[in-house]
């Protein structure tokens, strides 16, 4: 089943203007996009939690989201809980307002639960989520609270944010890519702002076969596992939590919370491991779901033992899906 899957996006990634092809399709409506609610909905509940564990109070502050796709919910949802500006991401223009309509659709459906969960009102709720009608596609955005910047110049922009923040995106880029962007993202955050990575360490193509472990991938060479990732949409890097944590502090981060949740069946998979995993603890192998908060490393802070870890809410939220 995998098979067919991967041989589709291959031929679509062939195919000339790829992305602009698809954003017709979205566009004329034969493909309508489903919000995966136990991973997007309650990622941003995890997502503002969290931020508040880490001592920032979202109320008045800007935000940054890397990689936003075709629905911003976990931005609107940061608007819900007070944030002042989201600055939407992502390489290629995927948003538009069919799906910023269906976005809003989805969260006003579920204003009664928001309303309880945020602590505002349904009223409150309803005004921040209410879409212009007139203006363009950028106007209308920037009087939600939001700006679009696709594709975004972390080296160049005049943009900085109180926190960055990510879900289900950094296992979709090449590691080098990663470390560049951490570089990179330094300019963007204002003293004392901090960046939370979501990450899903699952074998993307169980989702579309259910006859795979979610780790089946591990047992490929990363000269094999790419001729899996012709089509950009099917490219994972399989960086393991362990390793992200370690390329972090390379990088000159500090940890402020880290949690990763390994999965009992993974654990249990009989696996032929790639050489590149063979030396690997199980529990980092079998990880399907993990979560890091990281700021930039102050000397003078880690001298003083002044270092925070948060507490990470119990809310954990599943696998997203596969956007085609």
């Amino acid at each position: 089943m995998w098979q067919y899957h991967w041989v589709k996006n291959t031929l679509k990634s062939v195919l000339p203007f790829p992305h602009q092809l698809r954003y017709l399709k979205r566009r004329l409506g034969r493909s309508p996009h489903q919000i995966d609610e136990k991973s997007v909905y309650n990622g941003g509940f995890y997502q503002i939690s969290l931020l508040a564990d880490m001592g920032l109070d979202l109320r008045g502050l800007d935000i940054l989201e890397m990689g936003t796709g075709w629905c911003p919910v976990i931005p609107l949802m940061m608007r819900l809980a007070g944030a002042r500006h989201v600055v939407l991401t992502d390489v290629h223009a995927s948003l538009c307002l069919e799906t910023l309509n269906t976005t809003v659709k989805f969260l006003l459906e579920r204003k009664t639960d928001l309303s309880q969960r945020l602590g505002i009102t349904v009223a409150e709720i309803e005004d921040r989520l209410h879409i212009p009608q007139a203006g363009d596609f950028d106007a209308v955005i920037a009087e939600m609270g939001m700006t679009y910047a696709v594709p975004f110049d972390y080296k160049r922009s005049p943009v900085r944010v109180d926190a960055i923040i990510s879900h289900t995106v950094l296992e979709h880029i090449p590691r080098q890519v990663i470390k560049t962007l951490m570089h990179d993202a330094r300019r963007v955050l204002r003293p004392g702002g901090v960046i939370s990575h979501g990450i899903d360490h699952s074998d993307h193509r169980a989702i579309v076969d259910q006859r795979l472990s979610q780790i089946d991938f591990l047992r490929y060479s990363d000269r094999m596992w790419k001729l899996f990732c012709v089509a950009p949409q099917d490219y994972t890097n399989r960086l393991r939590h362990s390793e992200y944590v370690a390329m972090f502090k390379e990088a000159g981060f500090e940890i402020m919370f880290e949690s990763a949740y390994p999965d009992a069946t993974c654990r249990e998979a009989s696996i032929p491991l790639a050489v590149r995993f063979q030396s690997m603890d199980l529990d980092d192998l079998a990880t399907l779901w993990s979560v890091i908060v990281i700021r930039p490393d102050d000397p003078d802070r880690r001298m003083e033992g002044q270092q925070s870890r948060g507490t990470a809410p119990r809310q954990i939220p599943d696998r997203h899906p596969v956007h085609i």
